[in-house]
Formats: C-alpha cells, structure tokens, sequence
C-alpha cells in the first residue's frame, strides 16, 4: 500500500501527504479455479485435489441411505432378532455420521468454512457406529446368535472390541492434533 494519488489531468502519481492513518479492510478468498467462471464447478472448487468429489459421494451414499434406513428400520421391527437390532443401531449411527458430514460438506462448498464442530460431531458417530459393527462381527464370530444366545469368553471379546475402540479414538486424536500443527 502506497500513500499516493492518481492525478487524471496531468497523469501523474503524487504523494498524498497525511498524517491520518488508514483502515483498510479486505477479504482474500482462495479457492481451486475461478469462482467466477461458469466452467468451474461450485461443488468443487473450494476444495483441495485430494478432496474433489466428496461432496458428490456423500450425496450418493446419502441416497442409498435414505433407502437402506427404513428398509433396515422395518426388518428389525419385524424380526425381534438381537443381530438385527444391534446392526440396525450401527447403520442408524452411521446415517446419522453420514447426515451431519453431509451438511458440513454442503455449507464448505458454499463458503469454504462449512460447519467444524458439526463435522466433528459427524467423525464421533461415525467412530461409535463402525465400534458398534465391530462389536457385532467380534460376536459373529464367536457364534453369538447364530448357534446360541450365550456367549462364551466375554471378557476376551470385550476387550478387544474396547482396544480396537480406544486404538480408533486415539488415532482420531492424533490427526487433529497434526492438522492443528501443520
């Protein structure tokens, strides 16, 4: 910035002697492409290359969702069986995850700020719903319901499923903590 003027009559700079401090207020906005081109999608040019198109997924994921949910929702009410219910309670997290991303990603391709906490809450339920259906496979695999409803070492089961859910968590952390140093 340059304390100076333009004078149109006789083309000249000029120095614009004043000892009265300026405000300047501006906005920068960086974005992939030329918002202002028609050409460039506005889906993506507020996000970086290796983000292009998730907002395009999580639409399509969203849709098959909103088929899978009350399909899912249906058959656990007509089939009383614990499997079902505690898969149902997975895909019910994880739609509820998909939902809240799903809006984060919309409101940052419109303004390239979105909403954090709510994108955040999204990763959370999203943790909780794949630690649910780890839960499931984990008692899949020991024959619960499948062979009968008693399940034999419970506390091996349980605590792998509690290392794999603190293992996940840890590594959510870790990567928050890195995004912020970077």
């Amino acid at each position: 910035m340059v304390a100076c003027y333009h004078n149109t009559t006789t083309c000249e700079w000029h120095y614009y002697d004043s000892h009265i401090p300026y405000e300047i207020d501006y906005d920068i906005w960086l974005v992939n492409g030329n918002p202002n081109n028609s050409a460039y999608s506005t889906l993506t040019y507020q996000f970086s290359f290796d983000r292009q198109n998730t907002l395009e997924l999580y639409l399509l994921f969203w849709l098959c969702y909103m088929v899978l949910v009350p399909l899912q929702c249906h058959a656990v009410k007509t089939q009383k069986h614990p499997v079902t219910k505690l898969f149902t309670a997975s895909l019910l997290l994880d739609f509820i995850a998909l939902c809240l991303i799903l809006i984060h990603t919309l409101k940052f391709a419109l303004d390239g700020k979105g909403y954090p906490k709510m994108a955040m809450t999204g990763d959370i339920f999203d943790i909780l719903s794949r630690a649910s259906f780890m839960l499931l496979l984990l008692l899949l695999a020991k024959g619960w319901a499948v062979t009968r409803l008693e399940l034999t070492w419970k506390p091996l089961v349980f605590t792998i499923w509690l290392g794999y859910g603190i293992v996940h968590i840890l590594l959510y952390v870790w990567n928050l903590v890195c995004i912020k140093l970077n």
